[in-house]
């Protein structure tokens, strides 16, 4: 009977242990370029990140403003992005779409349904509706 305590005991401390390194293993991927895609934009952390991640924006160069040219960012996994640098990063809408006042605004991001996603001090321009 002992045995098989001592056994279930050590079952459940290393389910306990494993589950703890799956929640630790959340990696920070950093973005540094104000373009679109390519090394250190926004678009490849998220592409890059996985469920749980934590992307630090910033600081970036051009003012600070990330201009989308090819689509909006599109979340398909639960991750947080956070602006890191004291004056906000901006990330800014594509495609344009011309309103009445003839402002140009544009989509930032897509969440698919059932993601999870955090956002923090970061600032939004030139979009429309809901992102």
């Amino acid at each position: 009977m002992t045995r098989l305590l001592s056994a279930a005991l050590l079952c459940a401390v290393l389910g306990a242990v494993s589950s703890m390194s799956a929640v630790l293993q959340a990696a920070t991927l950093t973005v540094t370029s104000p373009e679109d895609n390519g090394p250190g934009s926004l678009r490849e952390a998220i592409e890059n990140a996985s469920e749980g991640d934590l992307i630090e924006v910033g600081p970036i160069p051009n003012g600070g403003v990330i201009r989308l040219t090819t689509a909006e960012l599109l979340i398909n996994k639960s991750l947080s992005i956070r602006g890191v640098s004291e004056d906000r990063p901006t990330i800014e809408g594509y495609p344009p779409i011309f309103g009445s006042s003839d402002a140009v605004l544009g989509q930032i991001m897509e969440v698919v349904p059932g993601v999870s996603v955090s956002i923090e001090n970061l600032r939004f321009a030139k979009a429309s509706g809901f992102f």
